[in-house]
Formats: structure tokens, sequence, C-alpha cells
């Protein structure tokens, strides 16, 4: 229905069909319009999907940066819909034209859908050609499916750590508290270097019994975790 709308149809209508009799028939004598839904006297073409990504094509993506990404997808699916519309170049079909303005139908959008699935091995919707209109749309949807955006996990650390840069202000100068606090930060430091020894990376550490913050001013210390913990 959304196709014969799509077409502008005067009398859309749908209709059960036997395309295995219709196919059984010599091709001369169908009408035009029954010919069309079938392939080389054939029954339509069918491709399956596996329900699963392919894993090379999602190992290739996860390599890539995300805008890498879209382009390997867009590329796919101009490749998939040339093939479709009998041209032998991806050149041929512009990321940002329509699907309807590149002469896509009900059929070869639905073959269209097929074909990428088999490649990406998602199940994709009949309807994915209309709903999103053009190969760049497609690519982006594929994307998302393919490779999902990772949540930030390192807001609640920087919320804290903002929690601990409010509560140091309040600790006087000579606050035995800071000397402890001093040697806790800086075993929080090591842990998020991993464990990296000092000699390692070139930058000299201060070992955590040697008191070096001990004494340090409020200014030295903001400066030793700014320097240790870069934005």
């Amino acid at each position: 229905m959304d196709a014969a709308c799509w077409h502008g149809a005067p009398h859309p209508a749908a209709v059960q069909l036997d395309l295995r009799t219709l196919a059984a028939r010599p091709a001369d004598t169908l009408p035009a319009l029954l010919r069309t839904l079938l392939d080389s006297g054939t029954t339509p073409r069918r491709t399956a999907a596996t329900g699963a990504p392919a894993a090379g094509l999602v190992t290739r993506l996860r390599a890539v940066p995300a805008e890498e990404q879209h382009r390997i997808l867009l590329t796919l699916v101009r490749t998939q819909a040339a093939a479709v519309l009998g041209h032998t170049d991806a050149g041929a079909v512009s990321g940002d034209t329509p699907f309807k303005d590149l002469g896509f139908d009900s059929l070869t959008g639905v073959e269209l859908r097929n074909r990428l699935a088999a490649a990406t091995g998602l199940r994709l919707p009949a309807t994915v050609v209309f709903r999103h209109p053009t190969p760049s749309a497609i690519a982006a949807e594929l994307c998302e499916q393919l490779c999902p955006a990772q949540p930030d996990t390192s807001a609640p650390a920087f919320d804290e750590l903002e929690r601990l840069e409010a509560a140091m202000a309040g600790l006087g100068a000579h606050d035995e508290a800071r000397g402890r606090l001093a040697k806790r930060l800086e075993a929080l430091l090591w842990r998020l270097s991993d464990g990296t020894p000092a000699e390692a990376t070139g930058e000299h550490r201060p070992a955590a019994d040697d008191g070096a913050l001990d004494s340090a001013s409020d200014d030295e210390l903001f400066e030793f975790i700014d320097r240790e913990l870069p934005s």
C-alpha cells in the first residue's frame, strides 16, 4: 500500500498472488504488470538475512573512526543500489539523492533491502528505502545498528573529582589530613596509569612514602593534579 501511494496509482489494491503459478506460465502470456513481479520466469529473488551482523564487516568498522564507518557503509549502500538499478559503477548513485529520484520503486526497494540484509546480517524492514529515503540516510541507520555509540562512563568520575576539589578548598594549610589525602591521590594516580613505572614514561613520580606532597601548598597540590590528570 505504501508503494502504491508512493507512485500515485489511481486504483491501488492489495492482491494475494500465487507467484509460482505465474512463473510456470510462458512470460509472453502474462500482462506486463505481472511480468515485473517475476525474475526471468522464476519466483522473486529473495536473500535471507542471517540475523547476525557479518563478522568481517563489523570487525572492519570497529577498527576505524566514526566518519570512516559511515563512508564504508555508504559505499556499500551505493554499490548495492547501483547493482539493483543495473549500473556497473557505484558512482551512478549519489549519496544524497532520494531513491525515488534514482528510479526506485517498491520492488527494487525490497531488492535493495534484501541485498543489504545479506551483506550486513541485519533484519531490515521492507520499507527501509521509504523510511530512510537516501543512501546516506540508510548508511547512517546501518552504522547505528552495527556500531552503536558507547556510553560515556567517565562522567561520574569527573563529578567525584569536582566534589573532591571543593572539599580540599576547606583544608587549612597545616591540616594533618593534607598528607594522608596527598598519598591517597598519588595512589589513585598510579592506578589510573595502570601502575606504569615512572622510569618507563620518563616522568618523575614521587614515591608514595617520600612525603613529597605532604607539605605542598594548595596551589602546588592542584598543579600536581592538573598535570597528572589532564582534561
